[in-house]
């Protein structure tokens, strides 16, 4: 499967915001509850993996931004009705280099009696959108860009959007992670590294690392959760890599059959035709 870069999928995301306000405007996304009590104890482990990468990146005919001007045009001419973006795609080229990923594994207390041996694998994406019911007849909606791994602990402790504490209850282990170009991970060239070609052996390599266990924790089932871009990469990592999970879950994911996503989504559902795992969520509308 052709790997697309970071820019044109980013333009396909654009899309889908508008989408995502008019259903929230008609009322249509319900805000995802779940049990607001507190979160059970578990261990929480900082972890700093360290990966190389070597692998064919996406030659894009388009400098890094010097400056704030260049960088407002390129975002009007890609999120432009008109813009073809595709044209700036002339080839490819060998990329050898070696990163640093940011991430936080939780771990419910009592695992190595009583756990669940699944390890859930988050995948963050770029936008997030959350509607904010001020007044009856008054909807406002914050957007945030360029997420990084907070967002599976959207509003902290004990809110109803907390992904984390949802899977905690659920008695699964979560690991979530900066990607690159996010956060406290590495922040390499943002056009000739941070993209698709690039995350998708990062977030292989990660994966690897907890296979092999963290500080005597060990998983039995990993499971890929994917938000938005997150579910892409997830979906392309399942194409080129079949044995790198047991089961994904893709959220946020177009529905636009003609789209690079749909591609990647039709080839893991050849993939996985039968669930590798049977997850069991209570009392958290997240999971639902």
């Amino acid at each position: 499967m052709p790997l697309i870069p970071t820019i044109i999928v980013d333009l396909i995301m654009a899309r889908l915001v508008a989408v995502l306000i008019l259903y929230s405007l008609l009322g249509l996304l319900g805000q995802v509850q779940a049990d607001s009590s507190v979160s059970p104890s578990h261990s929480r482990i900082e972890l700093t993996i360290p990966v190389h990468v070597f692998t064919n990146a996406t030659k894009i005919a388009f400098d890094t931004p010097r400056n704030q001007t260049q960088l407002t045009g390129l975002l009007q001419e890609a999120f432009s009705v008109t813009s073809n973006v595709s044209v700036l795609q002339i080839g490819t080229i060998p990329l050898n280099a070696s990163y640093q990923i940011f991430g936080e594994l939780f771990v419910p207390d009592n695992w190595k009696e009583n756990g669940t041996g699944v390890l859930e694998f988050a995948v963050h994406g770029y936008v997030w959108q959350h509607p904010v019911q001020k007044q009856r007849y008054q909807l406002t909606i914050k957007f945030r860009l360029n997420l990084d791994r907070t967002y599976w602990s959207i509003d902290g402790s004990a809110s109803p959007l907390n992904y984390v504490e949802s899977s905690l209850k659920a008695g699964h282990a979560i690991f979530v992670f900066d990607r690159l170009g996010s956060g406290q991970s590495s922040k390499p060239d943002g056009i000739k590294e941070v993209q698709t070609a690039v995350h998708i052996p990062v977030i292989d390599s990660v994966n690897s690392f907890l296979r092999n266990g963290v500080q005597g924790f060990s998983f039995k089932t990993i499971v890929g959760i994917g938000h938005s871009y997150g579910s892409f990469l997830l979906a392309a990592l399942a194409a080129n890599v079949p044995d790198a999970l047991d089961a994904i879950v893709l959220t946020g994911f177009t529905v636009d059959t003609q789209s690079a996503n749909h591609t990647a989504f039709v080839q893991v559902l050849h993939l996985y035709s039968k669930p590798a795992a049977e997850l069991h969520y209570s009392g958290s509308g997240l999971h639902d």
